[in-house]
């Protein structure tokens, strides 16, 4: 995402992160509500005060990269998921069955819906506080999921992107 009217120091906007965005640990109060979602979950086999403490952090393989293009503006990407929350949703599914079907496969895409969203305010939490603190404005954002799960027609997508972003945007190349 494009952000302007901060000044283009690649270490100053380090220091922000390190001190601001907590990696691979969770924060010491909870930065964002989360719970009704939470609520909706149908699998309740997870720590909710965990959960709600990881938004706005990131896990241990995630990361914050930031470039500028020939007119200093700033891109911020910020590779994030449902932190520890998926796995242990993921878990719960994986150890109560073998094959999901009827009711149980139905919650089981409803509470990766959840975990999307909740992915994508992680992300949002971290790309907000990074832009108040270095002291810039948005100026428009995307959210990509990759490896989804598509509501809509209930099918699963490893290494895939939504076909709504065609091809405007950056792509893994092996």
């Amino acid at each position: 995402m494009p952000i302007e009217g901060a000044e283009v120091d690649f270490e100053k906007i380090a220091k922000i992160i390190d001190k601001h965005i907590p990696k691979g640990t969770v924060r010491d109060t909870i930065k964002v509500d989360f719970s009704d979602s939470l609520s909706r979950l149908a699998c309740q086999n997870f720590d909710k005060d965990k959960a709600l403490r990881s938004i706005g952090t990131l896990g241990e393989w995630q990361f914050i990269a930031i470039a500028t293009d020939v007119t200093d503006r700033i891109f911020l990407l910020v590779y994030s998921d449902a932190r520890s929350l998926a796995k242990q949703v993921g878990e719960f599914y994986i150890n109560s069955s073998e094959y999901l079907e009827g009711e149980q496969m139905l919650n089981y895409f409803k509470d990766i819906g959840i975990l999307q969203t909740y992915a994508e305010l992680n992300r949002t939490v971290i790309a907000n506080t990074i832009i108040d603190k270095i002291g810039a404005k948005r100026c428009s954002s995307k959210s990509i999921r990759y490896n989804y799960i598509n509501i809509k027609d209930m099918t699963l997508h490893l290494g895939d992107i939504p076909e709504e972003f065609g091809f405007n945007i950056l792509k893994k190349y092996d």
